[in-house]
């Protein structure tokens, strides 16, 4: 995106991905993802969490590409139980 994401991902079935484009991605604070059941989200750019949340239940799966990164900043959460899978 040419700007911050503001805006709410819920990841209820199925499976999310974000794109690589070698840019990195900006959630803004009004934003959020939430990673539910057996749903599988991966993120294959880096990613930064300006105070924005990322949430993962049941079985649901968080995969980061190799060679990427995860920002977490300015009161950002990544929580409960985020398991994220690095390959």
């Amino acid at each position: 995106p040419m700007g911050p994401v503001a805006f709410d991902i819920d990841v209820l079935d199925g499976t999310l991905t974000i794109g690589g484009d070698g840019t990195s991605n900006l959630l803004a604070s009004t934003a959020s993802i939430d990673v539910t059941g057996t749903s599988v989200l991966n993120i294959n750019d880096s990613l930064a969490l300006n105070g924005a949340q990322i949430t993962r239940s049941g079985s649901a799966e968080i995969n980061l590409a190799a060679g990427r990164t995860l920002n977490v900043v300015n009161g950002a959460t990544f929580w409960p139980n985020c398991l994220v899978r690095f390959s």
